[in-house]
């Protein structure tokens, strides 16, 4: 476990200065995208209170979304190392901020070796990821960009990861009592993956 924290560091950061400008660069210019997906009809629902606060969006601090897959949880063993689960997804979440309040995002995916924006919207998610992680890092004094996001997507299970001197650090987004998970409760990932394991083992494949 001593490697984690450097093993995450170097994800999360060596990998966020090699892809920073290309994909910085592509949320930058999906702002102007943005403005013409907006209009009277859909701007509640994109994130925004008035149409007139889109023309006013910025970045907010971007967030890198870690996999964890099926096929590797089966073969976890509890107590082991769980930073090995992770799987770097190439994909950046960039908040779009409206007067330094979180409105909507924007999904930019590395495929085919090029960063390309994927999704808008996403007003519901964002605000929750912000919201979590800033608490996490009030708690914690470490910086809001030394954040990843953590998703299993086969059993719809979203967290906010972070490390401490020992080990990686998860927090629901969700309350989850089926296994015992609180919204902004951190905990170990050990104990995470641990707990979702039995679950995972009688998994049938289909999203849950």
């Amino acid at each position: 476990m001593a490697l984690l924290l450097p093993w995450l560091v170097m994800i999360a950061h060596a990998n966020a200065q090699s892809d920073n400008n290309e994909s910085q660069k592509v949320a930058s210019e999906s702002m102007v995208t943005l403005r013409k997906l907006v209009n009277g009809q859909n701007y509640k629902a994109m994130g925004f209170e008035s149409l007139d606060k889109v023309s006013a969006v910025a970045l907010g601090e971007p967030i890198r979304v870690f996999l964890v897959q099926l096929d590797q949880l089966r073969e976890y063993k509890p107590g082991s190392d769980s930073n090995k689960l992770l799987i770097d997804a190439d994909k950046i979440i960039y908040p779009f901020t409206a007067r330094e309040q979180i409105r909507s995002s924007v999904v930019v995916e590395k495929i085919q070796g090029a960063w390309n924006a994927t999704n808008f919207g996403g007003p519901h998610l964002i605000k929750i990821l912000a919201n979590i992680r800033r608490n996490a890092s009030d708690s914690t004094g470490i910086p809001v960009s030394s954040y990843i996001a953590v998703q299993v997507p086969a059993l719809n299970l979203y967290f906010i990861g972070h490390c401490t001197d020992k080990e990686l650090m998860l927090t629901p987004l969700l309350d989850d009592p089926s296994f015992g998970f609180k919204a902004g409760r951190t905990i170990s990932a050990i104990d995470v993956f641990t707990a979702i394991l039995p679950s995972v083992k009688e998994h049938n494949g289909l999203p849950r």
